[in-house]
């Protein structure tokens, strides 16, 4: 048990590592100049049969990470960044507690003003029920 604690450990460290990469805030072109204050509407959403709650990790307008619940699919989380974010992240596993079965699926999307910009493609749960969705991230332009 404790070795499968330290997997799930390690890759939830990685999965925090990453987003926080993504989340680190600038404020202006690759030239320099400044850039006028702009929003951006991102929508996280976690689609499939999935019937286990999943742990969703996404960035914070502040870089931050914050862990939501994802208790039934289709799940949605719609938020609003300001310009000095300079991209998102997001990734999630099954809660141990609240397993779905063998063969169930998901698939973890991010929207940036309504286009799709990343997906972890389908994933399936394993005998035990679990699903990890990969980190995935998004850099603004």
């Amino acid at each position: 048990m404790t070795n499968g604690w330290n997997a799930r450990a390690g890759r939830c460290g990685i999965l925090l590592a990453t987003l926080a990469l993504v989340a680190c805030g600038g404020g202006g072109d690759d030239d320099g100049s400044p850039t006028a204050p702009r929003t951006r509407r991102v929508r996280f959403e976690i689609v499939g049969t999935h019937s286990g709650t999943i742990n969703v990790i996404t960035t914070t307008s502040l870089g931050d990470n914050a862990t939501r619940t994802a208790a039934s699919l289709p799940w949605v989380f719609d938020t609003v960044y300001g310009s000095d974010t300079r991209g998102v992240g997001m990734g999630g596993q099954t809660d141990p507690a609240r397993r779905g079965r063998d063969g169930e699926t998901a698939n973890a999307r991010i929207y940036v003003d309504g286009e799709l910009v990343s997906q972890s493609g389908v994933q399936t749960a394993s005998t035990s029920g679990v699903i990890v969705l990969p980190s995935q991230s998004h850099v603004f332009r």
